[in-house]
This record gives C-alpha cells, structure tokens and sequence, in this order.
C-alpha cells in the first residue's frame, strides 16, 4: 500500500519509507547500492530490498526523484 490502512502499518507504506529515500538522496547524487545501505540503516534492518525498490519506483513515478545516464539517483526536487 501506498498510504497505511487498517491492514498496513503506517511504517510499511511506500510514503513512509519515501521519506527516508528523500532524505538520503537531498544532499548529492548517489548510486543505488549506496542508497541501498544507507536505507537499512535508517530502517534498522527491517525493509526487504523487494519492499526498497518498489518505494524507489513509487517515488520515480511522482517525481521526486530521477536518475543520470550514470546511474546515479538524486532528489528532483532540489537543483544541484
């Protein structure tokens, strides 16, 4: 689920978890391995990668974040 509900915990929702790739990714470009162990430490471990990635293209899909031919993931919303 995007947004939680009755059945989903607010700290399993693609909003939520958006907020910490947000925050790791509004300072510099970063590639996705490095996102990757940021997220888990942020998370405590407890996010699968398959969970990190559908966040990852739920934020792409809204627009808040894009990547360079490189590879590198950066926040869309801030100008570098």
């Amino acid at each position: 689920m995007v947004l939680p509900d009755k059945y989903t915990e607010p700290n399993n929702s693609l909003f939520y978890l958006g907020s910490y790739i947000l925050k790791i990714v509004a300072s510099k470009k970063l590639e996705l391995a490095e996102i990757w162990i940021k997220f888990k430490k942020e998370t405590s471990n407890t996010v699968s990668y398959n969970r990190f990635l559908q966040t990852l293209i739920y934020l792409y899909s809204i627009g808040s974040i894009t990547y360079t031919e490189e590879g590198e993931i950066y926040n869309e919303n801030i100008k570098y």
